[in-house]
């Protein structure tokens, strides 16, 4: 039997080269607004909840901003984000599944 050939494709677009400047990490979180984004799988629910327990009992959070992300195929819309980068001072964003 002859020996086939197989051509392997990767699949993923290359990244472009952005200069992105990230801000600083926060040395503490006491007293600070943290922001959940909720993609709406059923078990981030739960975490998120646990999340936001934490972060108030052990960690001195003041507030938690929570969003649901309507269009899971997409991203927020900028005037949601641009509002939670005023608002708070931390993100978890996460997908739950």
């Amino acid at each position: 039997m002859p020996a086939r050939a197989y051509r392997i494709v990767n699949p993923v677009a290359p990244v472009p080269n952005l200069e992105v400047r990230l801000a600083a990490p926060l040395a503490d979180v006491t007293g600070k607004t943290a922001a959940f984004v909720d993609n709406g799988w059923w078990s981030l629910g739960v975490t998120l909840d646990s999340f936001k327990r934490a972060l108030r009992e052990r960690y001195g959070v003041q507030r938690v901003v929570r969003v649901k992300n309507p269009d899971l195929t997409r991203g927020l819309d900028s005037p949601v984000l641009d509002r939670l980068a005023r608002e708070c001072d931390i993100a978890i964003v996460g997908l739950g599944n």
